[in-house]
């Protein structure tokens, strides 16, 4: 899915489960972040809701290749 994109879902620390789509060849690498504006914490005095940082961990696998 790394490379040819798809959805995730994630839950949202709210509670509410959250469909991210991906575009193929959006997560380039390990660590890569998606920031979703306007979904994170609000603040104290609930004026201003912050941005989601969403942080991918990906593992590639290993080839094991013979020759």
């Amino acid at each position: 899915m790394a490379q040819g994109g798809g959805s995730v879902c994630i839950r949202h620390p709210s509670g509410n489960i959250i469909n991210l789509e991906l575009m193929p060849g959006e997560i380039p690498s390990p660590g890569y972040q998606k920031i979703l504006p306007k979904m994170g914490q609000v603040s104290s005095d609930k004026t201003q809701t912050g941005d989601l940082h969403v942080k991918f961990t990906i593992y590639f696998p290993h080839a094991n290749v013979t020759i």
